[in-house]
């Protein structure tokens, strides 16, 4: 894929529950070093696999693109964990992202 995206296990197995993380800045600005300290203490309190999308920025791309990117991140979970096994940890203006995803996704 063309979309990158950080998963954070607490062990080398993957968990039952995942959580999709999208760190805030409005689209402008990137994630700082703060939010992966905040992921890994999100892992680690929730026992969950924790996906930190770095989504693409509108002062670069297209917002089309950051929401598919956001998508192709969505679909993937549903696919590795299931419909009802993961949910959302939104920061800011990120919740946006969140607006642009159906509320599930057809996997093959």
């Amino acid at each position: 894929s063309k979309y990158h995206c950080l998963v954070i296990q607490n062990n080398r197995q993957k968990a039952k529950r995942a959580i999709l993380y999208f760190f805030g800045g409005g689209m402008m600005l990137g994630s700082d070093k703060g939010d992966v300290s905040v992921v890994g203490k999100l892992a680690k309190e929730t026992g969950c696999d924790v996906w930190f999308s770095y989504y693409l920025l509108c002062t670069d791309y297209c917002i089309t693109e950051s929401y598919n990117m956001a998508f192709e991140c969505y679909r993937q979970m549903i696919e590795r964990y299931g419909a009802g096994n993961w949910s959302f940890f939104l920061t800011q203006t990120a919740a946006a992202m969140k607006c642009a995803l159906p509320p599930a996704v057809s996997v093959p």
